[in-house]
């Protein structure tokens, strides 16, 4: 009895220390697929006039001062599509997208399917070019 006792500790102590080990990989592989373009999270995006494609399940909005933020989308819609047009449906006004609004894409309009913006961030195109400069020298 008291053999069994150790083994059934000796195996709750192994597991534990394997789940452990497994959330810290899983942070820091998190970590490594933020892009370095992408800026602090902002609340909305307000006076939108152009887009153009981001990263997978992303769409990047062009602001009237030609500032660039990306939506991090959830959702039926494929932002790879989003060639022609696209809509949204915005619960803060007719000029601004905020967390939580919907978007179509032009593929995706005629079926009725949308995506869920979930976290908007400044996009900084700059940065991207800069670093690579900074690589040159």
């Amino acid at each position: 009895m008291n053999n069994l006792s150790n083994i059934l500790i000796s195996g709750c102590m192994i597991l534990s220390i394997g789940c452990s080990t497994t959330s810290e990989d899983k942070q820091v592989k998190t970590v490594k697929k933020i892009s370095p373009r992408q800026g602090e999270e902002v609340q909305r995006v307000c006076n939108i006039n152009g887009w153009s494609n981001g990263e997978r399940n992303s769409l990047i909005v062009h602001n009237s001062k030609r500032e660039s933020y990306k939506l991090s989308l959830i959702g039926m819609c494929d932002a790879e599509w989003a060639f022609s047009k696209i809509a949204m449906s915005s619960h803060f006004g007719r000029d601004c997208i905020t967390r939580g609004d919907k978007i179509a894409t032009d593929a995706n309009t005629s079926r009725g399917a949308t995506c869920t913006v979930m976290k908007i961030h400044q996009w900084l195109p700059e940065k991207e070019k800069s670093e690579n400069t900074d690589e040159k020298n």
